[in-house]
């Protein structure tokens, strides 16, 4: 379980939580919602550990973790294949059958540069997915790709989840909100909690 309490965190004058607290079991796959701006990613950096700026306690339990960041993160000095490998613990088996299923396999000896937005995006995910983590944390992983790329990648969190992954989606596109366990919504300072929906087929 990822345990969040007392959550304070402010940049500036500007309050980003205000004493939030959060608990996510599990193998539960989260959307967190909220216009530009809110705190999405800073939520996101806070339990990956990239952004220690806060008062509170946020607990993971020790679990591994793997993220899609906002921004491309591909090495631009080597390949998109030399990228994968740098993946500790990475499966190469699943990356290569993750590979057919997002396209990507002329892309594999090219250079991040050489390849389109999307390509990017859709490496970053692959990178992700093989790293055999506990959680997935995905910033923004629809950005840059059309609607085939975007049922494409949301189908393939939701495979994590039933792999009993934890999965947590920090985006504008609500296409898997029906499909979450927990949505989150960050307003004002706060972290507001809808329903469980269960609507897994």
């Amino acid at each position: 379980m990822i345990r969040i309490e007392n959550l304070c965190l402010n940049y500036g004058k500007q309050v980003v939580f205000n004493n939030q607290s959060l608990s996510i079991p599990d193998g539960s796959l989260v959307m967190v919602t909220g216009e530009s701006g809110c705190g999405k990613t800073t939520l996101l950096k806070c339990i990956y550990g990239l952004n220690r700026n806060y008062q509170g306690i946020v607990d993971v339990a020790g679990a591994k973790m793997s993220f899609v960041n906002q921004q491309c993160t591909l090495a631009n000095s080597l390949t998109c294949r030399q990228n994968l490998c740098l993946v500790a613990g990475a499966d190469m088996k699943k990356a290569e059958e993750l590979t057919e299923v997002l396209e990507l396999g002329q892309q594999m000896d090219k250079y991040p540069g050489e390849c389109s937005l999307g390509q990017r995006q859709k490496m970053m995910v692959l990178r992700c997915l093989i790293s055999n983590a506990d959680i997935i944390l995905a910033d923004e992983p629809f950005s840059h790709l059309d609607l085939a790329g975007m049922k494409t990648v949301g189908n393939l969190l939701i495979d994590q989840k039933q792999l009993g992954k934890t999965v947590i989606v920090a985006s504008h596109e609500d296409s898997l909100c029906k499909r979450a366990d927990l949505s989150v919504l960050i307003k004002n300072g706060c972290i507001e909690i809808a329903e469980l929906q269960s609507n897994y087929c």
